[in-house]
């Protein structure tokens, strides 16, 4: 049976933590901003255009703060991304089910247009950390865990 240890000093990666998808994830949430906004007003009305707008804020919001939060965790010990990263989701899933529970139906923002934001906006925010990840020589993808020798040392 193999022997599972983790080593007794914190694993610190020797490059940065990289948050640098932010940038095209950011300007792919603000062409679709400046897409959907007018499309949502011409095709439904100003409370559609609202519901665009504030479902594309909470997915870029919600999405940099993760980024952040998984970045500083990975800096301090790299075992710490993914309890950061599972914190945050759930986090963000109970604030967003607050936020969507206690929205009127009828009230200023079409909660319809915000939710199909936030997927519109999920799934391309998702599409472009792939891309970056896919294309970049970073930490997170091209890691090789110590062998055991390191850890006998």
């Amino acid at each position: 049976m193999p022997n599972f240890r983790l080593p007794d000093k914190p694993v610190r990666p020797d490059l940065p933590w990289s948050i640098g998808h932010l940038r095209s994830s950011l300007i792919a949430t603000a062409l679709l901003l400046v897409l959907g906004v007018p499309l949502a007003w011409i095709i439904a009305d100003f409370r559609s255009a609202l519901g665009v707008a504030v479902g594309l804020l909470i997915v870029a919001v919600f999405f940099s703060i993760s980024a952040w939060a998984v970045m500083k965790a990975g800096s301090i010990d790299d075992r710490l991304t993914l309890p950061a990263a599972l914190g945050t989701y759930a986090i963000k899933i109970g604030l967003l089910g607050v936020v969507v529970l206690t929205m009127p139906l009828t009230g200023p923002i079409n909660v319809r247009a915000m939710a199909l934001a936030v997927l519109v906006g999920t799934l391309t925010w998702t599409a472009m950390q792939i891309h970056y990840v896919m294309t970049r020589r970073i930490f997170y993808v091209d890691y090789t865990p110590p062998s055991d020798q390191d850890h006998d040392q």
